[in-house]
């Protein structure tokens, strides 16, 4: 019970019938029988949950949420307490502040990500994780769980290469995004290497950086994270550089050195000259999204 010794209390799903429910009822048998008919009075107890199938009540916990099940759902009844223990339920984990989660901080919800990883049993396949993702956090998870297939990452603080670290021990991952949070060129070729399943890699960046003048030194500073792709992801058939650094040079070397790509998205890529001398032509067979040239921003971080 220490999980909830930092949680703000979570209003538990009320009884669908309670008495309001019972009033309007009995207003519209009124209305049906005429006014002032003597109605028969028997209370109405609603439906017994517990005498739904197992499988039922864990097809109608699966919808709702990660934290709506650890902090509400499963303290209805010793009944839901024993169903949530169901490796099943958390083959997907999503803990991210949004709505009525949002006063919940940054310490009670990584409680409740290792507490919902421990309940998998090592099941877990998905997780995605909001700004309270950090290191320590990370490691926990690949170590405990070390089948994640897809994991999507928004915010979070991680140190110097503790989050490629942290990726690289998920040998079956399949799909890594990464939202509003930096991956080293170092850690960028280290997953590349270490996940060979890899073929979904998204990169989203919060800052966008456009460069007036472009000379060789710049050139290869820009391309850093293009050129990791290119030598060390040759699986992939998904990639999204959202306000990335390359260029049009970078570019060219992700499509050689990735010849599955089936989509390409570099929108918010300023240093991109779309449209250029130079700009790559073998991208006929991909579903390629970019900017309009006379549309990119100016923006300078």
């Amino acid at each position: 019970m220490d999980l909830f010794l930092f949680l703000t209390p979570l209003q538990v799903v009320p009884n669908v019938w309670n008495s309001a429910s019972r009033r309007r009822a009995e207003d519209r048998a009124r209305a049906t029988t005429g006014r002032g008919a003597s109605l028969p009075r028997f209370p109405y107890r609603g439906p017994n949950w517990l005498d739904l199938p197992r499988d039922v009540t864990l097809n109608i916990l699966c919808r709702l949420g990660t934290i709506e099940i650890l902090t509400s759902a499963q303290m209805v009844c010793s009944s839901s307490f024993e169903i949530c223990k169901d490796p099943l339920l958390w083959r997907t984990i999503d803990i991210r502040r949004f709505g009525p989660l949002r006063p919940l901080f940054g310490l009670a919800l990584q409680k409740i990500c290792r507490c919902a990883v421990g309940q998998s049993s090592g099941e877990l396949v998905e997780i995605i994780l909001g700004d309270v993702a950090t290191n320590e956090l990370l490691k926990n998870i690949a170590r405990k769980s070390s089948r994640i297939k897809h994991l999507h990452l928004i915010g979070g603080y991680f140190a110097k290469d503790g989050l490629g670290k942290a990726v690289s021990k998920l040998p079956l991952l399949e799909e890594l995004e990464l939202s509003h949070c930096t991956l080293s060129t170092s850690s960028l070729k280290l997953v590349g290497r270490r996940c060979h399943h890899l073929k979904s890699l998204t990169l989203s960046s919060h800052c966008i950086i456009t460069v007036p003048y472009i000379g060789p030194d710049e050139e290869a500073e820009l391309n850093k994270e293009a050129m990791a792709i290119a030598e060390h992801m040759p699986a992939l058939r998904t990639l999204k550089l959202y306000g990335n650094t390359l260029t049009n040079v970078g570019l060219q070397a992700i499509l050689d050195g990735c010849p599955h790509l089936e989509s390409l998205d570099v929108r918010k890529c300023c240093n991109l000259n779309i449209g250029g001398d130079d700009f790559p032509s073998g991208i006929s067979g991909i579903d390629f999204r970019c900017d309009d040239p006379e549309v990119l921003p100016t923006m300078v971080c």
